[in-house]
């Protein structure tokens, strides 16, 4: 099983500080290096800045945006005591934003697509985990 032979184990691929969660535009997390695939399997928002209760965001392929988490709404999100935990939504039938993910390939990018401002000015960091194969 050479696909299984490359995961190792889940990595932290990325880190991102001063995550503007006050805007409407899509941020780059992540960008797949040449060669490689990438499955992302859980993002970590922490050292949040005010409270984000109003943030809404996807998640996912820069081309479709929701293929990790659809729509997240950060309602408990209320400052810097707060860690959001973000994986995708499995369940017993698989669909699009509940737990069947696209393997982002070679050069393409994961972003989080802010869709609802927090309302506020909001930064946090955000940590992207995955396997890279």
């Amino acid at each position: 099983m050479p696909f299984l032979d490359t995961l190792v184990g889940t990595s932290l691929v990325a880190v991102v500080t001063g995550h503007d969660c006050n805007d409407t535009a899509d941020h780059v997390i992540y960008t797949v290096p040449p060669g490689k695939s990438f499955i992302p399997t859980l993002l970590v928002f922490y050292d949040i800045s005010a409270n984000m209760t109003s943030y809404v965001f996807s998640a996912g392929l820069s081309t479709a945006k929701t293929d990790f988490v659809a729509t997240i709404t950060c309602s408990g999100a209320t400052g810097a005591t707060k860690i959001l935990v973000i994986r995708p939504d499995y369940n017993a039938t698989p669909a699009a934003g509940s737990g069947l993910m696209t393997i982002i390939p070679a050069g393409s990018t994961f972003v989080i697509d802010n869709i609802t401002a927090a309302g506020v000015a909001c930064t946090a960091t955000v940590a992207l985990f995955g396997f890279i194969i």
